[in-house]
């Protein structure tokens, strides 16, 4: 019978140390999370939103310099970050599809724009 408790107490042992080294890698900081990113391309492009008024894009795919017609001038960031045809900020939005933007700023109507 002692034999047989020494064998136990062997075994609950390792167990032991299983379970700790088990906790111990849970407990290893892994590396932070990234955003994804949206692979910079230029873009230097008008769009003509009719009506007159034209829209400049200037940019790396990432931000996006947008100027319109009365020299206003806004710094989009892509949104959500990783993207390249929606971007925000301060108001404005902008979606790319297919030679059209979509162009809002906030308190005016939306303008669809052509390349």
């Amino acid at each position: 019978m002692v034999r047989s408790a020494g064998w136990v107490q062997k075994i609950s042992w390792f167990a032991v140390l299983g379970l700790a080294g088990s906790v111990a890698v849970g407990c290893v900081a892994s590396e932070a999370p990234t955003r994804p990113v949206a692979q910079s391309r230029a873009i230097d492009v008008s769009f003509d939103c009719g009506d007159g008024e034209t829209l400049s894009l200037v940019g790396d795919g990432v931000t996006l310099l947008a100027t319109a017609t009365d020299d206003s001038a806004v710094r989009l960031e892509a949104a959500p970050p990783g993207q390249t045809s929606r971007y925000g900020a301060d108001g404005h939005a902008l979606v790319l599809n297919n030679g059209e933007a979509l162009w809002m700023k906030a308190g005016a109507a939306p303008m669809t724009c052509q390349r």
